[in-house]
């Protein structure tokens, strides 16, 4: 079988990775805010966000 569903375990790694991810691309966005720096769109952050962040 060439498809496999992923196994639970597999799952929760996967979203606890894009949640993380989502929190760093928020923290370095809000520090490049402080900082007046070149800033994410905000079309990134909600796409990490509705992906499982």
């Amino acid at each position: 079988m060439l498809l496999s569903p992923m196994s639970p375990m597999m799952t929760a790694i996967a979203l606890a990775s894009i949640n993380l991810a989502t929190y760093c691309l928020y923290w370095l966005d809000k520090r490049a805010a402080q900082r007046n720096a070149w800033r994410a769109s905000e079309r990134m952050l909600l796409t990490f966000a509705v992906a499982g962040g």
